[in-house]
């Protein structure tokens, strides 16, 4: 029996999904539910949120990076002990890679699963349009919209007009008002919201509490679980763990250090399943107040080592260690802040703070903003990759490399920024740091290759 599910969109970005939807999985886990939460497209930041209201790690699902059984498979693998799952989407319903497509779109992940829809709409000075835009968003691919909650309502009489509105004009049934509420909003910064495991225990803990006491008083719980169905795709049998399904090779003492603290929580779930599947033992560290563990190979995710940069660049010891193991050829992959710390510098707010020098350059962090999804075309023998090949990934970055000297890059972007003039993947030794945000669920043999860089690496030292 599949879980069953609800997708909740917006008819644009800012209309409070992320609040809306980690208040509602905060509400049914308080209630006694096994909530699992998903987040439409690559976004690291909003899954922090769902897993600190379910307790359990929010997975992505993307249409442009993965194939359908892919989204298929993470759906299934991660719901089998759960009892609902609440699906966050991405923008606006409809919005993806591109107008002609529906690539990369919360709509592309409804239509995949076959998933109902609650809508969130900002209803902020509208009353009779309300009605006329959600016709027109069900209407547009003919979407499989259920419930609509309106969010930022005004005062009584704002309410009455809307409701008398929405049921005149749809079909759609009212599942929540939710009124003007300025302490339901997280924080921003230049990448988006403040992560929930950078907020102070206390605070994150009370804004959940307000969030989750919030949706209990606003939203009727009992009609989203009427809403809720399972997938009625068909899909493979579930297995224990996402892509690959397997171990391929047996366990081989492999150790791979993976950067985890303030400074550095950019990470899809599946890309440490899928490293451990492989024979990796994950050994966590904090770049800001650690040493080096004893490992055999380095993954420095993504993150705001800008904003921690003066702890990142006290922590000298780490830094020399790092440096240190890169030119002995240790394996050392670093992602958008991670490639940020792997350079000689970071330069944030007409700062410099020196990081590790494994790479050189130095990273300046401003008001120029790349997002978007990228095509790379690999070359051969990097860290990553042992042959050529096309990926499909995702940049997402407020910074650009200055002072690069003969750089070698393995990455040649068909789409996307990159590093300089469409390059990317710097490499040195056998230490890379790129802007690309890769999720290895379609490439898996990724990791296997990082791995098996890593046994040669052990094998010599």
């Amino acid at each position: 029996m599949q879980t069953p599910c609800i997708l909740l969109s917006a008819d644009r970005s800012s209309a409070g999904k992320t609040t809306i939807a980690t208040g509602i999985m905060a509400a049914l886990t308080q209630k006694g539910l096994k909530v699992q939460g998903f987040k439409a497209g690559l976004d690291y930041i909003d899954t922090t949120y769902h897993e600190y209201a379910t307790g359990r790690p929010s997975r992505n699902l993307d249409g442009y990076v993965m194939t359908k059984k892919n989204i298929q498979n993470i759906y299934q693998n991660a719901t089998q002990d759960a009892d609902i799952a609440v699906i966050e989407g991405v923008r606006g319903l409809y919005e993806g890679i591109d107008i002609e497509t529906d690539t990369g779109s919360t709509y592309q992940i409804s239509k995949t699963l076959n998933t109902p829809i609650i809508l969130i709409m900002d209803v902020t000075s509208i009353t009779k349009s309300a009605a006329a835009i959600l016709n027109g968003i069900k209407t547009f691919k003919n979407a499989n919209i259920q419930g609509v909650i309106l969010n930022k309502v005004g005062s009584q009489k704002h309410r009455k007009k809307l409701k008398k509105a929405i049921n005149k004009h749809t079909d759609i049934q009212i599942v929540g008002i939710i009124p003007r509420n300025k302490k339901m909003e997280i924080p921003y910064r230049h990448l988006g919201l403040i992560p929930a495991t950078e907020m102070q225990n206390k605070t994150i803990k009370k804004h959940n509490k307000q969030l989750q006491q919030t949706i209990q008083q606003t939203i009727n719980l009992q009609k989203i679980q009427k809403i809720a169905k399972p997938p009625t795709t068909k899909t493979t049998k579930p297995t224990t763990i996402t892509e690959p399904t397997k171990p391929t090779i047996p366990k081989t003492g492999i150790k791979v250090g993976v950067a985890l603290d303030k400074a550095f929580t950019f990470y899809y779930h599946e890309n440490l399943e899928i490293l451990k599947q492989y024979g990796a033992e994950i050994k966590y560290f904090s770049p800001i107040k650690d040493e080096l563990p004893n490992v055999d190979g380095l993954y420095i995710g993504g993150g705001y080592p800008e904003i921690y940069a003066e702890q990142l660049e006290q922590n000298q010891k780490i830094r020399q260690q790092i440096k240190t193991k890169s030119q002995q050829g240790m394996p050392i992959y670093g992602e958008c802040g991670g490639l940020l710390y792997l350079l000689n510098k970071i330069e944030y707010q007409n700062q410099e703070y020196k990081m590790t020098g494994a790479l050189k350059g130095k990273g300046i962090v401003g008001e120029n903003r790349v997002v978007g999804y990228t095509k790379i075309k690999t070359t051969k023998n990097n860290p990553l990759h042992q042959n050529q090949k096309t990926i499909k990934a995702h940049e997402f970055h407020h910074s650009e490399i200055k002072q690069l000297k003969n750089p070698k890059y393995s990455y040649k972007l068909h789409r996307g920024t990159g590093i300089q003039n469409q390059k990317d993947g710097l490499t040195k030794n056998n230490t890379i740091g790129t802007y690309q945000h890769i999720h290895l669920t379609p490439y898996p043999e990724i990791a296997k290759n990082f791995l098996k860089k890593c046994k040669k690496h052990k094998n010599k030292h």
